[in-house]
């Protein structure tokens, strides 16, 4: 949430891909990005002993004066693509990104007294250091087995992850009048302080690497019925290398190197195709996903997220390709999924089992000459398959009904270099459960517009609005302070111009 009267600067540059043909086989790909963010941000809204969220003016200041956040990203990538003999192709793709954030907030730190105003704050210094190497290499391309034809993938690659981590605290004390009254005066900031030195402190390195093998097989079975098998398996090793000196040791890490893998997480597939028009499928994924860089408030990583995937659909497509609609019933169980803690910024607790459970339709293509319809509907139902919830096991709800609407509109004859456009996306509530009562953030709507114009093949401008209508309302909710206001109305001029 931004102060009154802050900043928020994006300083973005990027240099666009480049591709070229190094033989009339092979064919090269580079790119880089950068990004800068920085501003004078505090931290969410806290929430009332009740769990009715202080729903202050979205320009109500409650931080500290020294509140800040910088955040920096470069990334780099090579890709190389060779054409072989029998249809078949091979791709090895290189990337690398270093990132930087710093993050300084006054933070409030539990549920707030609605009579007293107590509260139990404390004053946060982050600083991260993470830079990722990854590599991939894949070959896919027909074979005939039986006497049809099939197609095949094959794969493996790397991950080297290094992050380097410093945490500050101080923690005046408990109990404080800090709040005074929300709607008439200023946050008490003198409980805040920026002079971290002598306080609580946690530094930290961690050094992650994975590797993985992975392939998927598309039977032709017969002409309208398609088997897909597949699977990978991963290995991966972390390395905890706490600060040696134990005033920089907050929690008493110790060093440690965990493994884990092979770990195998296969996959199936079938795909009938009823008519020219229709499609029907059903597929089953095994999840597993490492969280090396997840860590809880006495630091102990979090355990891989480890789970199941059904769903069964429907696909459609209309008028030569132009018009595509799809339908899905879906059915995700999940356990150990990262949560941010809503009582220690910066660390994360596991949901536990979780079970999502739902529907989703889309809808996407050119309606009509000139007109490019995207629509979605989804619903899903998550509950929790703990029986033993606990204070200490928060959980977090998605909505219920999600709605998205863009369409975009090519003007005719001697306009056709306009294009307007415009979005709407609904939602119902939100909420997030402490184990003992629930956090509710009300459903919303919002519109966004577009209006651009094709200056020549390679140059175009757009203006574009977000929330046109201003509207107010809560994106994020999470316990005691982790509640944020979704953007205001904003506006965005951009040029674009393709090398």
């Amino acid at each position: 949430m931004l102060a009154a009267g802050s900043t928020s600067i994006w300083h973005a540059g990027s240099r666009p891909d480049s591709d070229a043909d190094l033989t009339p086989t092979t064919t090269g790909r580079i790119g880089l990005s950068y990004s800068k963010q920085s501003g004078h941000v505090m931290y969410g809204l806290p929430t009332y002993l009740d769990y009715s969220i202080v729903a202050l003016p979205r320009d109500r200041y409650l931080g500290a004066d020294w509140d800040h956040l910088s955040a920096e990203k470069w990334n780099a990538f090579a890709e190389i693509e060779q054409k072989l003999s029998h249809g078949w192709a091979a791709k090895l793709a290189y990337n690398h990104m270093q990132s930087s954030q710093h993050f300084m907030n006054g933070i409030p730190g539990s549920y707030v007294d609605p009579v007293t105003y107590d509260g139990n704050p404390y004053s946060y210094n982050y600083k991260d250091r993470n830079t990722q190497d990854a590599v991939d290499a894949y070959a896919s391309g027909p074979f005939t087995l039986f006497g049809r034809k099939h197609q095949l993938t094959i794969g493996a690659n790397y991950l080297h992850q290094s992050d380097r981590s410093t945490q500050y605290f101080i923690n005046p004390a408990s109990g404080l009048d800090m709040w005074g009254d929300f709607f008439t005066s200023i946050l008490d900031t003198s409980v805040y302080s920026n002079d971290f030195a002598g306080g609580p402190q946690n530094d930290f390195r961690t050094v992650t690497n994975q590797y993985g093998v992975y392939g998927n097989a598309r039977f032709n079975i017969l002409d309208p019925l398609t088997l897909i098998v597949g699977g990978r398996a991963t290995w991966w090793d972390n390395t905890l290398t706490p600060n040696a000196d134990p005033y920089y040791n907050q929690f008493g890490e110790t060093y440690s190197h965990n493994r884990a893998g092979p770990k195998v997480t296969p996959l199936a597939g079938l795909v009938y195709d009823i008519n020219n028009t229709y499609s029907a499928y059903a597929s089953y994924t095994s999840i597993y996903k490492p969280q090396t860089s997840f860590f809880t408030y006495d630091g102990q990583m979090i355990k891989p997220v480890t789970g199941k995937q059904y769903e069964i659909g429907l696909k459609g497509e209309y008028f030569g390709g132009k018009l595509n609609t799809s339908f899905a019933l879906f059915q995700i169980d999940e356990t150990n999924r990262a949560f941010s803690d809503p009582e220690h910024v910066g660390f994360y607790v596991a949901q536990g089992r979780a079970r999502s459970q739902g529907v989703e339709l889309t809808a996407s293509g050119e309606v009509l000459p000139g007109l490019t319809l995207s629509t979605g509907y989804t619903y899903v139902a998550v509950r929790s398959l703990d029986q033993s919830v606990t204070s200490s096991t928060p959980f977090s709800f998605t909505p219920r009904h999600q709605f998205k609407l863009w369409a975009n509109y090519q003007l005719p004859g001697q306009l056709h270099d306009w294009n307007v456009g415009g979005a709407l996306y609904a939602t119902s509530s939100t909420y997030f459960s402490d184990g003992v009562g629930d956090t509710v953030a009300p459903g919303y709507a919002t519109i966004d517009a577009t209006v651009g114009y094709q200056f020549s093949k390679k140059l175009s401008a757009s203006l574009s609005v977000t929330n046109l209508l201003d509207r107010k309302y809560f994106s994020t909710v999470a316990g005691a302070a982790g509640n944020y206001y979704g953007n205001p109305a904003k506006v965005l001029l951009a040029l674009h111009y393709k090398m």
